[in-house]
């Protein structure tokens, strides 16, 4: 069954394989990026950390986490992000090295607060 077929079906109260799977489609299905950091290293996965939320500072899931898991909702916008000239370098809150979407820029920093703004 795919995923589609099993989303669909669940809603619909029909017979599934499997329960969906969703990780990553929204901020609260998603994982901490020093957390993801931490199950790349445990995994041996030696690729960047990408960031969806700063605030959060919410990973996106790479391929190699939603094939493990064989997850079947994912953020939809993973199609808009494709390429790693739209992604920049980016500090989490613990010094580990991420990278944030380019269109993302620092507006603001004091003592306590960084204000993030996404731009056209």
């Amino acid at each position: 069954m795919k995923s589609r077929e099993r989303i669909i079906s669940a809603i619909n109260r029909k017979p599934i394989d499997k329960i969906p799977f969703d990780f990553g489609a929204t901020r609260s299905g998603s994982i901490s990026a020093l957390a993801y950091n931490d199950l790349k290293k445990l995994r041996k996965i030696n690729e960047g950390t990408l960031i969806f939320d700063i605030k959060q500072q919410l990973a996106w899931p790479g391929e190699w986490l939603l094939e493990r898991f064989d997850v079947d909702v994912i953020d939809a916008g993973r199609v808009f992000l494709k390429s790693e000239e739209e992604w920049k370098e980016f500090s989490l809150s613990s010094g580990c090295k991420a990278k944030i979407a380019k269109k993302i820029e620092k507006r603001k920093e004091c003592d306590y607060a960084k204000i993030y703004c996404a731009y056209n």
